[in-house]
């Protein structure tokens, strides 16, 4: 009796452990996905932006380009954590499929 308690005490805590040591792995991955939409959120901003025909009356900087990148980058984290969210947890719900099927 006293063995079959102890064991059922040490699956628990192994169980505990288990579920405690997902969290950050889940977090992480979750940073990873936002991430990923994010950069590719970013890529298709920017080739939108590289459709609009500019008609060359003024010249644009290299601080003007390199503005526009970045802002284009800061909207696309803005939309992959707000308007966007669903598409990332799209994301993240196949990769967390994905890798409990194979695990």
């Amino acid at each position: 009796m006293k063995i079959n308690n102890s064991v059922m005490a040490v699956q628990n805590n192994e169980r505990i452990l288990c579920e405690k040591s997902k969290k950050p792995k889940d977090d992480e991955l979750k940073e990873a996905v936002n991430e990923f939409v994010s950069i590719l959120l970013s890529q298709i901003f920017k080739d939108m932006d590289r459709s609009i025909p500019r008609t060359g009356l003024t010249e644009e900087s290299y601080g003007q380009s390199w503005f526009r990148e970045m802002i284009l980058d800061e909207y696309a984290k803005t939309a992959s954590k707000q308007a966007l969210r669903s598409l990332g947890e799209t994301v993240y719900k196949q990769i967390a499929g994905v890798k409990q099927r194979g695990s």
